[in-house]
C-alpha cells in the first residue's frame, strides 16, 4: 500500500510543480489573475505531468516496458476490447448522469477539448501515463506480493478514482477502473486497458465538442436510452464471457 501512495503522490507532485511554473510565468509577466491559466498552460499542465510520470515510472523500473510491450498483446484481444469497453461507457455514462453530481472540472475540460495539447493530453498521454500507473505500477506491485486479484483491483481502481479528484468522475473512474484492472490482470499488460482508454477519453473529448452539456437521455430520448441500456448490457455480457473464457492469466 506504502508504495501505491508514495506513486500517487509523485503523480500529484509533478501535476503540482508543473501547474506551479505555469503561475509564476503568470506572475512574472504581471499578469492580473496569475491563478488563471489559459488553455495552452492548462493544456500542457496536464500533457507534462503524464509524460514525466511514464518516464519516472520506466526509468525507475516500476514498470517492465519497451516497444515489444506494444505488441504482446494478439489483435483479436484489442479488437475484443471494442464491444466490451464501448457497452460499458454507455451504462456508466447513463448512471452517471443519474447521479448528477458535481463537475468541478467541466469548464477546464471544455477549454482543453479545444486545445491541441488538451486534445493529446487527454485523448493519448493521459489514458497511457494513467495505465501504466495504475495498472501497471500499483495494481501489478499488489498481484506480485501475493495480492488476490479482488484486491489488486479494487484497491488500484480506488487510487484511479480517488487521483481525478472530481465528483463527476469518481464513480465511473471506479467503475471503469475495475474492468481495466481485470484486463490487465487477465493478460498481464496495459495494452488492452490502455486502448480501452484512449477509446473512452477520445469519445468523451469528442462528446464535449459536438454535444457539450449533452445527457445521454437527453440525446437519445428516455425510452430509446433503456433499449439501449438493455442492449449494452447483452453485448457487455457476451463480451465479457468470451473474454474470460479465452484470456490467459498471466499472474496465475
Amino acid at each position: 500500500m506504502k508504495k501505491a501512495i508514495i506513486l500517487s503522490l509523485i503523480f500529484y507532485g509533478y501535476q503540482f510543480l508543473v501547474s506551479l511554473l505555469f503561475v509564476m510565468l503568470n506572475v512574472i509577466r504581471k499578469d492580473p489573475d496569475p491563478m488563471s491559466l489559459g488553455a495552452n498552460a492548462l493544456s500542457l499542465s496536464s500533457l507534462i505531468p503524464g509524460l514525466m510520470i511514464v518516464g519516472h515510472l520506466i526509468y525507475c523500473r516500476d514498470v517492465k516496458f519497451g516497444w515489444k510491450s506494444f505488441f504482446e498483446v494478439p489483435l483479436r484481444y484489442l479488437l475484443l476490447c471494442v464491444p466490451l469497453v464501448l457497452s460499458a461507457m454507455f451504462f456508466l455514462n447513463v448512471v452517471n448522469d443519474l447521479l448528477d453530481l458535481p463537475n468541478w472540472g467541466e469548464a477546464a475540460f471544455d477549454m482543453m477539448s479545444r486545445n491541441v495539447f488538451g486534445i493529446i493530453a487527454m485523448v493519448i498521454v493521459a489514458p497511457f501515463a494513467e495505465e501504466l500507473l495504475f495498472r501497471g505500477a500499483i495494481e501489478g506491485h499488489f498481484l506480485k506480493q501475493g495480492k488476490s486479484p479482488a484486491f489488486a483491483i479494487v484497491v488500484s481502481s480506488l487510487f484511479f478514482a480517488v487521483v481525478h479528484g472530481n465528483p463527476a468522475q469518481i464513480p465511473f473512474a471506479f467503475l471503469i477502473g475495475m474492468l481495466l484492472g481485470w484486463l490487465y490482470y487477465r493478460t498481464g499488460s496495459i495494452i488492452p486497458g490502455a486502448f480501452c482508454h484512449f477509446i473512452n477519453n477520445g469519445i468523451a473529448v469528442a462528446s464535449m465538442i459536438f454535444a457539450p452539456n449533452g445527457k445521454t437521455a437527453d440525446m437519445v430520448g428516455e425510452v430509446h436510452v433503456i433499449v439501449l441500456l438493455v442492449i449494452s448490457l447483452v453485448i457487455f455480457g457476451m463480451s465479457f464471457f468470451y473474454a474470460k473464457k479465452h484470456f490467459p492469466r498471466r499472474f496465475d
